[in-house]
């Protein structure tokens, strides 16, 4: 039987050297030991994260990459600006129909974006769903 271990969130190289030492694995000590220190993947909170995330689903990191810039120059990465393109203008910067209606689907809702952060997994997969 597994023992359940509570969720941790990871804020600092600290919080990582803690969970290696409380799964107490020796395999995970050593790739850790080799690999500190571990670079820390924090993205800001709001609308643009949870947008940039859609973005980069079923596309190579390259397709992501290249379509978040082409946005970022027409700056449309933000919730104010967003709502301004056409469809069109999305799809030409190479935005699927899919996540046309994801990104039209985000900016109709009311999620507090800065606000997710702060709730439980199962609370933050009820309010995107």
């Amino acid at each position: 039987m597994v023992a359940e271990m509570a969720i941790v969130t990871i804020k600092s190289v600290d919080d990582i050297a803690q969970a290696v030492k409380r799964l107490n694995i020796p395999e995970f000590t050593e790739i850790h030991q080799i690999c500190t220190p571990i670079p820390l993947r924090h993205k800001p909170q709001g609308f643009a994260t949870l947008f940039k995330a859609i973005i980069g689903q079923q596309v190579s990191v390259a397709s992501a990459s290249a379509i978040w810039t082409r946005l970022e120059q027409a700056g449309l990465t933000t919730q104010a600006y967003v709502p301004r393109a056409e469809a069109e203008d999305l799809a030409s910067l190479g935005l699927s129909r899919l996540k046309i209606c994801y990104a039209h689907a985000l900016l109709q809702s009311v999620l507090d974006y800065n606000g997710l952060a702060s709730l439980q997994d199962e609370a933050v997969l009820s309010a995107l769903t």
